[in-house]
């Protein structure tokens, strides 16, 4: 089934945006009365025919909607990202497959990128969406510092944060019991990060130190590594 990405206004409107339309049309050679299947990103799936082609959309007459339920458990991905734009786009891809709900960019003493392109990855993650056939989009943020992270988690959650100093006692990740329905985990730049930026976690997010493998992963390894260990902890939590 070929899966095609609307916002909900464009839903609401009844059509596909020009570069979904142009996907449609010149691609998939779709022609007027020809049924799509179009997700929103928040557990929708719509059911609609073609009924008009237009230079820049195509209108729809939708008929059915289909809504999948969300999972109990949030995953929350607090990441440096690396500084190849390949790399990030390659965890951002296996982010939307694994059920990530949200993606945090953390910008760290070490970390070697200053921004990111939001739009770039909103591209990204709309074509994992449709790729994956996982209808529910993860959030992204913008670029925070450390200091702000406080103010963009949920109320309630547990977390945990990847590192391979000695300065602190560290669980292994595979031991670790699921305690709350939101799930943050943190990952550092390539240079990890400082034991002042743990030190900071474990006292103002009551983070707990993991190490989540006994070898040494890149950042966008260790954040796809995080999000499959948890959705395996918590298929045992939920049995």
């Amino acid at each position: 089934m070929e899966l095609f990405f609307a916002h909900p206004e464009e839903i609401q409107q009844n059509v596909l945006s020009e570069e979904e339309s142009r996907h449609a049309v010149k691609v998939l050679r779709k022609q007027v009365g020809d049924e799509v299947y179009i997700t929103d990103g928040k557990g929708n799936v719509f059911v609609a025919r073609i009924i008009e082609i237009r230079k820049k959309h195509c209108k729809l007459q939708v008929f059915e909607r289909k809504q999948f339920p969300e999972s109990k458990h949030k995953i929350i991905i607090a990441i440096a990202p690396p500084k190849n734009s390949n790399r990030w786009d390659f965890f951002l891809e296996k982010s939307v497959e694994l059920g990530v709900s949200t993606i945090i960019p953390i910008k760290t003493q070490r970390s070697e990128r200053k921004n990111i392109n939001i739009e770039r990855a909103e591209k990204v993650l709309i074509s994992a969406v449709k790729q994956s056939h996982n209808y529910f989009k993860p959030k992204i943020y913008s670029l925070i510092s450390m200091k702000e992270i406080p103010e963009y988690l949920p109320q309630n959650f547990q977390s945990v944060v990847g590192y391979c100093g000695d300065e602190f006692s560290k669980t292994k990740l595979s031991e670790i019991s699921i305690q709350s329905r939101n799930i943050v985990c943190f990952v550092g730049p390539e240079g990890d990060f400082t034991p002042d930026e743990v030190q900071f976690l474990i006292r103002q997010i009551q983070s707990v130190p993991v190490t989540i493998s006994k070898n040494r992963l890149r950042t966008e390894t260790a954040g796809i590594t995080f999000a499959a260990q948890m959705n395996l902890l918590i298929s045992l939590h939920e049995k």
